[in-house]
């Protein structure tokens, strides 16, 4: 009876192991991907301010050539 609480507590032991390393996994995937959409971010805003800004640059370069 005693080897059979033993290899209880010990299945339930190796199941705890495996659930706080899934944890683990999912805190890691979770940061992962909010500094992914982060830099994401951060790259469409700077296309969204510099595209105009270099729009209005190459324009008015090519009304200088016009003349």
């Amino acid at each position: 009876m005693d080897s059979l609480t033993e290899e209880i507590e010990r299945i339930f032991m190796q199941e705890q192991d495996g659930n706080q390393h899934c944890e683990d996994e999912e805190r890691m995937k979770s940061a992962f991907y909010k500094g992914v959409t982060c830099l994401l971010n951060i790259m469409m805003l700077t296309i969204a301010i510099l595209g105009p800004v270099f729009a209005v640059i190459m324009i008015g370069r090519f009304l200088e050539k016009t003349g």
